[in-house]
């Protein structure tokens, strides 16, 4: 059993902890958006009930929440522009507009592009 750490930390220890925290999410990052970018696939031409919608939209909304406070803000700004897209989409219980779809693309692009 890993012991408990005593409180409060030095700030060097309390850095590197942080440190290895955001070493951390950024490396499962990539998958997370890949996942994103499959759900999209399935989720711009499907039923308004269908899951992926919920799990593309739980996806993004998880990104823009927990990305800030690792440091990501840029990953977190773009996640965060996603999810407010996809719930003003997703909201109306209809099929995607041509128009909507292609902006929630672009979004999902910028996602991506926010790692670089």
């Amino acid at each position: 059993m890993a012991k408990k750490p005593e409180f409060p930390l030095d700030p060097e220890e309390f850095e590197r902890r942080l440190g290895a925290m955001h070493d951390s999410y950024l490396a499962k990052v990539p998958g997370k958006i890949a996942e994103i970018e499959a759900l999209w696939q399935q989720a711009r031409t499907a039923l308004p009930t269908d899951e992926s919608r919920k799990a593309l939209l739980l996806g993004a909304h998880t990104l823009a929440g927990g990305s800030p406070g690792l440091g990501c803000e840029v990953l977190g700004a773009a996640a965060g522009e996603l999810d407010a897209a996809l719930r003003i989409a997703f909201a109306r219980k209809d099929a995607l507009s041509g128009e909507e779809a292609a902006a929630i693309g672009a979004l999902v692009d910028k996602l991506r592009q926010s790692l670089d």
